[in-house]
């Protein structure tokens, strides 16, 4: 059986636009390689907004997919929060796939490095790699970067 590995930063029951596109995303991939390919989703626990808490195991075992949630540190969306935030992510993303050889990688580039992850393992894994880039990215980072190179 195939092997597909799903990144995301946010998935369901998160509330927020990436957990909007992701999770009906996965659903429809996994109904449409049922039987041929197992999909492991690897996000974070819910923690778009402070203010909303929901509840969410760290492991689910779905029809043809598994969702792996990982607990990042509390933050406010500053960039110093983020950086540790994906920081996490990353080094538990790599925990978790470890000795697990994949025949595909699909990463959503809502947040820069999700794109960038998922790249590293495509490349050491010298498979596939589908990113799903948003069309509003280039005008997010002048957003968030007040200080772009180049200017």
């Amino acid at each position: 059986m195939k092997k597909i590995l799903y990144l995301t930063f946010y998935f369901e029951p998160d509330l927020c636009a990436g957990s909007f596109r992701n999770s009906p995303l996965v659903h429809e991939l996994a109904h449409q390689v049922k039987e041929v390919a197992e999909i492991d989703v690897i996000t974070t626990l819910p923690n778009r907004y402070s203010s909303f808490d929901a509840d969410a195991p760290q492991f689910e075992e779905r029809e043809s997919y598994n969702v792996h949630r990982i607990a990042i540190p509390r933050h406010r969306s500053g960039m110093q929060d983020q950086i540790r935030s994906f920081s996490t992510y990353f080094k538990q993303v790599k925990r978790i796939i470890s000795g697990t050889r994949y025949d595909m990688v699909v990463a959503s580039s809502s947040r820069l490095f999700t794109a960038y992850l998922g790249y590293t393992i495509a490349k050491s894994q010298r498979i596939p790699l589908y990113l799903d880039i948003r069309d509003i990215f280039t005008d997010t980072m002048n957003d968030i970067l007040k200080n772009p190179i180049g200017r």
